[in-house]
């Protein structure tokens, strides 16, 4: 539990902070840490979902829910380091030469990542694996075209 307080409180900030993320960062490496940084938050929440989703932990709808909210919250704060001079890390080339396709790609995540928040309240299983599976698949298709490879 004071995992999940930590990574909402972790979150809470990143919240505030994106308000104003082009004009917080002063260099590139800046914003290319941060958007990183996002995203492995994004990754450890979704992790412990799948857990799960898939049986190794027992399910537990309020935990599950907190979760699922936190994903909403999480999802778009990357999004806001990436801009024109922020190139590097990660991030191909392509997300910056392709803006309208790394746009589509997100915004494909985002409904992706409402859906998943919206069947967590319902408790329905069987509507949660498909709405995580969709979460998902936007995550590897937006990391297939617009992520350097590890």
């Amino acid at each position: 539990m004071k995992k999940v307080s930590l990574v909402i409180a972790a979150a809470t900030c990143m919240a505030v902070l994106s308000m104003t993320a082009h004009a917080e960062f002063l260099k590139p490496e800046e914003a290319r840490h941060y958007r990183h940084h996002g995203m492995e938050f994004i990754g450890d929440n979704f992790k412990r979902m799948g857990h799960m989703v898939k049986g190794e932990q027992p399910y537990e709808k309020e935990a599950f829910i907190k979760y699922a909210s936190l994903l909403k919250t999480l999802a778009p704060l990357p999004f806001e380091a990436f801009y024109k001079g922020t190139e590097g890390g990660d991030a191909k080339d392509e997300v910056f030469t392709d803006p309208e396709g790394f746009n589509k790609a997100k915004d494909k995540m985002l409904v992706a990542v409402d859906k998943l928040a919206t069947e967590a309240q319902s408790g329905d299983m069987k509507k949660i694996k498909i709405a995580f599976g969709g979460v998902g698949q936007s995550c590897k298709a937006c990391h297939d075209n617009y992520r350097k490879d590890d």
